[in-house]
């Protein structure tokens, strides 16, 4: 924009903006090193004129952003416009065979994103200054939470508000001891994954209060990628051998027709199918391949995995004289180090590909199960359970004969 600091000082008193040469050649530095200038004074001082008078003395356009309590990424960067995404899939959808993946690529493109001065201003073809005012009132990272799932709800109660939506809140609803694991996802797409553990009533002591305040760098933008949720880069330029985790995923992905189990109980039916792929032992851990399925005519957005240790023998301690049929299942979960998806948002009759490592228990008793847990977003407490081998050959993948169970009367499962 400016040649030299003196033509930077120029230019600012032509168009009505009088300063000193050391501002002058502040200004000419941000412009060369790309670096951002941050103004500090009290209300009415001039800072957003300053911002103002650049852009008049460089002859090039401004985009601002203006922060506010409780400002989201919606705001700062932008949204997919939903009503023009529904018309352009209702218009598409009446061929008698439509491309889900072709439409899932169009629908998500830049043609159907309402950009926000952040984005406006990365897109822009020519030079513009970012202005981003009151920076100080921004009291998160636009991070607002999303959704909150929690391993056991008959254990532990998550209480999230829209009102407060940096603010989640979990105490634990039984005095026995108990363990569980806590998910918390935001708008962006971050995930935030917490162990519970309550020594319930024995352990003796009062009431006790804990507050985690979970902050991520400040940083206007959202990052690149969760390297949770990527696609794998093309194995054809790699020249690393493949793990353990990555070779069973790349051979899920081959599997031209995975298995499909459908729940055995028809009394509500799910969304998803699944099938186990490769079972696998890797150092203390087991790798476990596996393949997901929207067979409803619905977008869904698949969760994490979870790994349970289920003992459906196990019943909470009632009076002898109660018997009647009981569907409750205690679970363990089980601690996941590492997972990836293809993709976690499902068109109708897409599927997605996946696998999870975790830390397999040492032993456990003959009644018990370890299971694979897949839920969609829109019905956490009714999962899909897939039964996996306690035991697997290590280092050699094992295909894994698929087991589903599905229970629609006990969220805990």
């Amino acid at each position: 924009m400016f040649e030299s600091p003196e033509q930077a000082h120029r230019a600012l008193a032509e168009v009505g903006y009088l300063t000193d040469r050391v501002t002058a050649t502040t200004v000419y530095l941000a412009d060369k090193l790309h670096k951002p200038l941050l103004l500090e004074g009290p209300a009415g001082s001039g800072k957003t004129e300053f911002a103002y008078a650049v852009t008049r003395a460089a002859n090039v356009s401004i985009e601002r952003l203006q922060c506010f309590e409780g400002i989201t990424s919606e705001h700062a960067i932008g949204k997919f416009d939903e009503s023009l995404q529904r018309l352009y899939l209702e218009l598409a959808t009446r061929s008698e065979r439509p491309d889900w993946k072709a439409l899932a690529r169009e629908i998500t493109a830049l043609d159907f994103f309402i950009p926000g001065p952040l984005l406006q201003a990365l897109l822009s073809k020519q030079s513009c200054v970012l202005l981003i005012d009151e920076l100080d009132k921004v009291d998160h990272a636009f991070e607002p939470v999303a959704a909150v799932v929690v391993g056991a709800p008959t254990l532990f109660l998550a209480e999230h508000s829209e009102h407060d939506p940096g603010l989640v809140i979990v105490k634990p609803i039984t005095d026995q001891p108990v363990a569980s694991n806590l998910l918390i996802s935001t708008r962006s797409g971050q995930q935030v994954s917490l162990r519970l553990v309550s020594d319930g009533e024995t352990a003796n002591t009062g009431p006790v209060d804990f507050v985690l305040i979970y902050k991520r760098p400040r940083d206007f933008l959202i990052p690149s990628g969760d390297p949770a949720d990527a696609i794998t880069p093309d194995s054809s330029t790699r020249s690393t051998p493949l793990s353990v985790l990555e070779a069973a995923f790349e051979d899920q992905q081959r599997v031209a027709s995975p298995a499909w189990t459908s729940p055995h109980d028809q009394k509500e039916t799910l969304k998803i199918e699944a099938s186990i792929g490769s079972v696998s032992v890797d150092g203390n851990t087991m790798v476990v391949a596996f393949s997901v399925l929207n067979h409803s005519d619905q977008w869904v957005e698949v969760l994490p995995p979870q790994i349970e240790l289920n003992n459906p023998a196990a019943q909470p301690d009632k009076p002898k004289a109660k018997k009647k049929k009981q569907k409750n299942i205690l679970a363990d979960q089980v601690p996941i180090t590492e997972y990836r998806y293809t993709q976690r948002k499902l068109a109708p009759r897409a599927r997605a590909d996946g696998v999870v490592r975790f830390e397999r228990p040492e032993f456990k008793q003959i009644e018990e199960r370890l299971q694979l847990e897949l839920a969609t977003a829109d019905a956490v407490n009714h999962p899909l359970l897939l039964n996996l081998p306690f035991t697997a050959p290590a280092g050699a993948p094992q295909r894994a004969a698929t087991r589903c169970q599905e229970d629609t009367d006990d969220p805990q499962q």
